[in-house]
């Protein structure tokens, strides 16, 4: 399958522009830059980052798109962007002085010129969150007549439904992080540690994407799983019998993220040990039941409460959420969503019940899952830990 960037995601970003009624579209968060142009900015570490003199940004209107970052980063970004326009600032010097954030603003006017030619009296949306101060200044500055406007909820409407192409990222994304999972199986013993075994799985993880792979989440075991307090782990502790396991990870793979979670225990699981995690496990598959075109989000965030309630046991945190560029995006499984269900919908469904402080075990049960006309199909492929 074509993995180019471009194409379907522009162009449904165009439309709800112009639904909108905005000419053009300057985005900050990397997530959204993922989405328009295949270029994952890197994570905010290193010396490429702290060279940058601001954020990598793309724009986008219904001419033209384009990408600006620093000359740190404009190797990746060659290979990996799909824009129309790639525009590159000098940030640092080697051997004599530059002003980076001189070079920034002067790349951001460049970026704006090559999608709005004719920007006086433009309508450009922005991401209020991550667009600098700096940036927003200039903005004003530079285009008085520019009208500027928050188009977070119209990028959160374009990334809502996936297209053919993120589908088989997530894909492979989740064929990834199934990878870890089921390391995490494999060596997961008696006198491992967290460490060890967290190293296991991302290993595991890395050698199925076939590269280097950002990976977030927790592993946690023992007393520790009986509360959440995201991440609490890996930390250097040994595995003993009888201990719960709950490791919950997010890789980011070619730009699009898995999230999943398991649970598992080192030896025979208890019967408490087991009704935590029926519990949840029976609380995943009645909000995947839900997801389905005619129901709502908080459709599937009931049906888990109710089914804890079952078992005598509160929902403890949400129930889920979308995943594509970022690893936590809208819908959310939450009461108060109201967001429709629609075909080409993807989420990561986690529901959780945990003992409490004092306690000795919870569980926590994380697959993604993929929107269909004719209902859900789970995506990750991984083995549960507890029969």
């Amino acid at each position: 399958m074509d993995m180019s960037p471009l194409g379907e995601e522009v162009s449904r970003l165009r439309e709800v522009l112009a639904a909108e009624g905005l000419d053009a579209v300057l985005l900050s968060e990397p997530a959204s830059i993922r989405y328009v142009s295949g270029f994952s900015p890197p994570l905010p570490i290193g010396a490429g980052a702290a060279f940058a003199a601001g954020p990598n940004l793309a724009a986008v209107s219904d001419q033209a798109s384009g990408l600006l970052v620093s000359a740190s980063e404009a190797s990746a970004a060659s290979r990996q962007q799909g824009t129309e326009s790639l525009i590159i600032y000098q940030s640092f010097g080697h051997f004599e002085p530059v002003d980076g954030q001189k070079e920034f603003l002067a790349g951001l006017a460049s970026l704006l010129n090559s999608v709005l030619p004719a920007g006086h009296g433009a309508k450009l949306g922005i991401e209020p969150r991550t667009l600098p101060a700096v940036a927003l200044t200039f903005l004003s500055e530079r285009y008085p007549r520019i009208a500027i406007r928050d188009a977070t909820a119209a990028i959160r409407r374009a990334r809502l439904i996936k297209t053919p192409r993120e589908i088989a990222l997530l894909r492979q994304a989740a064929a990834a992080a199934d990878a870890g999972q089921e390391a995490l199986r494999a060596h997961a013993r008696a006198g491992v540690s967290e460490l060890r075994l967290w190293n296991a799985l991302t290993g595991a993880v890395e050698a199925a994407a076939g590269a280097a792979t950002p990976i977030s989440g927790e592993l946690i075991s023992g007393p520790r799983t009986s509360v959440v307090d995201y991440p609490g782990g890996p930390v250097d502790r040994l595995l003993d019998l009888g201990d719960t396991i709950i490791c919950d990870i997010s890789p980011c793979v070619n730009g699009y993220y898995a999230d999943c979670c398991n649970t598992l225990v080192v030896g025979e699981p208890s019967p408490d040990q087991r009704r935590y995690f029926h519990a949840a496990r029976e609380a995943w598959e009645a909000a995947v039941a839900m997801l389905r075109p005619g129901k709502r989000a908080h459709d599937a965030a009931d049906a888990a409460r109710e089914a804890f309630a079952l078992h005598g046991l509160p929902a403890a945190h949400y129930t889920g959420h979308g995943i594509g560029t970022a690893v936590n995006e809208a819908p959310r499984l939450v009461p108060y969503d109201q967001t429709p269900i629609e075909a080409g919908m993807v989420f990561a469904v986690e529901p959780g019940a945990y003992a409490g402080p004092g306690g000795t075990t919870g569980a926590r049960v994380e697959k993604m899952v993929l929107v269909t006309a004719d209902g859900p199909e789970v995506l990750s492929r991984f083995v549960w830990g507890i029969n």
